[in-house]
């Protein structure tokens, strides 16, 4: 029996990091692409996949890594993936030469020294301990982002939720149809 796909998501502004442990494959890909989505739409500009702990990638995850690329480009966006541990799956991404279109990491220490040195980021584990042992100001600026974040995070929860009401409700409307017909 195929495991699912869990993604855990771990927003540093403006960065965000998906761990994705278990199965990327076909009927599990639209996970990963409502997430990047939401991540695109909240203004992260710098997304890293991490597949440290995934165990299975198949030709529609891959496809679906190649298609969040173009859209990362389309807002001007940033994808990176960390490899995976698993042999099998590091050897699937090796032989798909994804690394040509999506830098590759070993592991997510790495993927934020180059983010930080190829796009002036602060690496967000190091902001956030200057900010709260030097600058208490900061700290409550450190809050209000947070605060806002949340926000965004609940505006595309509750309009994938409006989505998914609109396609039940004319589903809903036609079987009542059938019903009295």
């Amino acid at each position: 029996m195929e495991r699912g796909l869990t993604i855990q998501i771990r927003d540093h502004d403006p960065m965000t990091i998906l761990n994705l442990s278990g199965h990327l494959f076909q009927l599990e890909v639209y996970k990963l692409k409502t997430q990047v989505k939401d991540s695109l739409k909240a203004s992260r500009r710098y997304i890293i996949l991490s597949l440290s702990q995934t165990e299975f990638v198949d030709s529609a995850g891959l496809g679906m890594m190649g298609m969040l690329r173009e859209q990362c480009d389309d807002f001007k966006a940033t994808l990176a993936i960390i490899l995976p541990q698993h042999r099998a799956v590091r050897a699937t991404l090796t032989k798909s030469q994804i690394d040509q279109i999506i830098p590759c990491y070993e592991n997510l220490e790495t993927a934020i020294e180059d983010f930080s040195r190829k796009y002036g980021l602060t690496d967000p584990r190091s902001e956030i301990e200057s900010r709260c042992t030097t600058d208490p100001a900061g700290v409550e600026t450190m809050i209000e982002k947070l605060g806002e974040n949340l926000a965004a995070r609940l505006e595309a929860i509750e309009r994938r939720l409006l989505d998914i009401e609109s396609h039940l409700k004319p589903n809903a409307g036609r079987s009542s149809n059938r019903d009295a017909a």
